[in-house]
């Protein structure tokens, strides 16, 4: 049985939960932080050093994201049950689903994740070309984030995030 209403399973020291507004926060944080010390985004930065982030960069991004991704019911969370950290996180949002102002600032050469959004929407676009359904709302979901702090690597929670 679970102990909260959110919690979907138990892993070793780690609960698995829907994410909510209470944690809201800390998986944003856990996102950034996991995203700006990625070695796919170091290496990017070696090639197009215009394209180097921190963690103020992915923590803009993110947030675009967080109120929707913490209401929806599909985005989960790890926890630390002995610390009550937010080790890990996966964030889904509907396909469609595009936060106000985001466009127009991810769309300009103005921030260095412009590239990143450009080559997402592309993909998007080409999916949706090959399966129109996908352009409905609601009919499709992106697994848009997953991150796990870099304290907590190693405990297979990116793993039993994608199983939830």
């Amino acid at each position: 049985m679970s102990s909260s209403p959110t919690e979907l399973f138990t892993e070793g020291r780690f609960s698995y939960h829907v994410l909510t507004a209470a944690h809201k926060d800390a998986a944003h944080a856990v996102l950034a932080r996991a995203f700006c010390t990625e070695p796919a985004c170091s290496g990017v930065a070696e090639v197009r050093p215009e394209m180097k982030t921190e963690f103020a960069d992915w923590l803009e991004f993110v947030g675009y994201w967080m109120d929707h991704c913490s209401t929806n019911g599909l985005s989960v969370v790890a926890l630390d049950k002995e610390s009550c950290r937010v080790a890990g996180v996966f964030i889904v949002r509907d396909l469609l689903m595009v936060p106000l102002g985001f466009d127009d600032k991810y769309k300009s050469d103005a921030k260095s994740l412009s590239p990143w959004m450009g080559f997402l929407w592309h993909m998007d676009k080409l999916a949706i070309e090959k399966m129109p359904e996908l352009g409905e709302p609601g009919k499709a979901v992106d697994l848009w984030f997953l991150g796990v702090h870099p304290d907590y690597r190693g405990n297979k929670i990116a793993n039993y995030l994608t199983k939830v």
